[in-house]
């Protein structure tokens, strides 16, 4: 028999209310740190299955700094659940009371069951922190947008002067992130390790720390449901909708959304999922960046839970000096085509991709002399149809066509996996006139020429009625003056 205890909490302002599921008593106490402290030194964490209670805007911070404390699993529950759960038993009056025994019913009937465990406090510091930061940003954006339509008003030197501020404020900020973390040994490692991820900055960092404690606790699909990152499907009968994502935390969303921008052009394992997704399987864009988003999240997850920097960052190649603020694809294409230009030069005939997974034969230098622009075109149009663009003059590749080619390359069929430029489609001629009318006399022959065959097959006692009279006036036809009219304007259009 379980004889744990789950309790309810009520929030308010000035004091909490408490019920313990299958007690009609509801103990009231005050909103502070002394008697909430008071009260939790009075029970017996062996003996507490769970506490539950919403979230008020801070004020239930001192109740969590108190349980916390005493070592009590508790959780915050989402408001719209207990709505539901209010709903589903048919209770329409509302008191603080009858609140703390529906949370301390829906602890026990509901929350017990579903494996949960306690809540995990981050650093509260370092969360609130990260919360002002964003705050300010967008005031500053809020500003800046003012600032826009009033050049020339009165008003200018004002927004300047609250832009000005929150800059200040803004550096400030970060200072003390940076001066937060870095006075925590735990902190400062985590920092490191993420960063060592290739699209993870220091914004990033301090949103995953404060905001996002459970990382590294929980596994991939937990932390992504966390998150907001898990698809939901909505599909009811014959009816099969888009799934979606939302909910969560959606300061952590925005911020894994830009690392996720940045990844998909400076990590090149990042890179080839967005590749794969949007040319292989023919993935939206944005579908494709939502998949890269949770798969940065996942990889995050597993960094924080191993305390280690990322696998995958030796095999991401240091960017030279000459490369910064080029595209990424320019600045491989650049270094690589002069490395084969040496290569050439030297009478080798090296392979030099045009793009990091994409190797190209490159012809020998007798073979580019012979003929310079065929073979230089050549490559140019097989390289991009491997990226996916579609060459000059030939069509693009159907979504079939790039499934079979990825699944070529997945088993090693070199000879399928190599990809051929499809032929191209061409247009179609468009006739004259005068071939539109010669066609139409052919066609009238043809056709003479049958009922002539029809009025020879028939009998002689059939050849006075009205038909055989009919075919024999059309096998007397004489098509040379056919032949010979000029075909009208637009003959044939139609």
């Amino acid at each position: 028999m379980n004889d744990k205890l789950y309790i309810g909490i009520d929030v308010s302002k000035d004091w909490v209310d408490i019920a313990v599921h299958g007690q009609h008593r509801v103990v009231r106490i005050a909103n502070t740190e002394a008697a909430l402290a008071a009260w939790a030194s009075q029970l017996d964490p062996t003996r507490i299955g769970l506490i539950c209670f919403e979230p008020t805007g801070g004020y239930e911070r001192a109740l969590r700094h108190r349980l916390g404390a005493a070592e009590l699993r508790y959780i915050r529950v989402h408001p719209n659940q207990v709505v539901a759960y209010r709903r589903q038993r048919g209770i329409k009056a509302k008191t603080d009371a009858m609140d703390a025994r529906l949370l301390a019913a829906f602890c026990a009937e509901e929350l017990a069951g579903r494996g949960l465990a306690g809540t995990i406090e981050g650093d509260e510091t370092l969360c609130a922190l990260s919360v002002r930061r964003r705050q300010i940003v967008g005031l500053r954006q809020m500003e800046a947008c003012r600032l826009a339509s009033a050049a020339g008003l009165p008003t200018e030197d004002s927004i300047r002067t609250v832009m000005d501020a929150l800059g200040q404020g803004l550096k400030d900020i970060e200072a003390r992130i940076a001066a937060h973390i870095a006075r925590n040994p735990r902190q400062s490692q985590l920092s490191a390790n993420l960063r060592s991820f290739t699209g993870v900055g220091q914004v990033g960092v301090h949103t995953f720390i404060g905001e996002l404690p459970e990382l590294g606790c929980l596994n991939g699909k937990q932390i992504a449901s966390l998150v907001g990152e898990a698809p939901i499907q909505t599909e009811s009968g014959k009816y099969k909708g888009r799934a979606t994502t939302g909910f969560g935390r959606p300061g952590v969303r925005h911020v894994l959304f830009n690392i996720a921008r940045v990844a998909i052009r400076h990590n090149p394992a990042m890179r080839e999922v967005y590749r794969h997704l949007t040319e292989d399987n023919g993935r939206p864009a944005k579908v494709a960046l939502v998949a890269v988003m949770r798969r940065i999240l996942v990889i995050l997850n597993a960094i924080a839970r191993d305390n280690q920097p990322w696998k995958g960052a030796t095999a991401v190649a240091p960017r030279s000096p000459a490369a910064v603020g080029k595209r990424p694809a320019e600045a491989t294409v650049r270094s690589q085509a002069a490395a084969g230009l040496l290569s050439i030069a030297a009478g080798d005939s090296p392979r030099v991709p045009l793009r990091d997974e994409i190797p190209v034969a490159v012809p020998a230098m007798a073979d580019v002399r012979e003929n310079p622009v065929t073979a230089s075109r050549d490559e140019i149009e097989v390289g991009a149809s491997r990226r996916g663009r579609k060459p000059q003059g030939e069509r693009a590749m159907t979504g079939a066509e790039r499934q079979a080619r990825y699944r070529a390359r997945q088993t090693g069929d070199s000879a399928r996996a190599t990809p051929t430029i499809p032929a191209p489609r061409g247009k179609p001629v468009k006739p004259t006139r005068p071939q539109r009318w010669n066609r139409a006399v052919q066609e009238l022959t043809a056709l003479i020429d049958e009922y002539r065959a029809s009025y020879d097959a028939t009998p002689e006692q059939l050849r006075d009625t009205p038909t055989g009279e009919a075919l024999q006036a059309i096998a007397e036809m004489d098509l040379e003056e056919i032949v010979a009219i000029q075909p009208p304007k637009g003959f044939g259009r139609d």
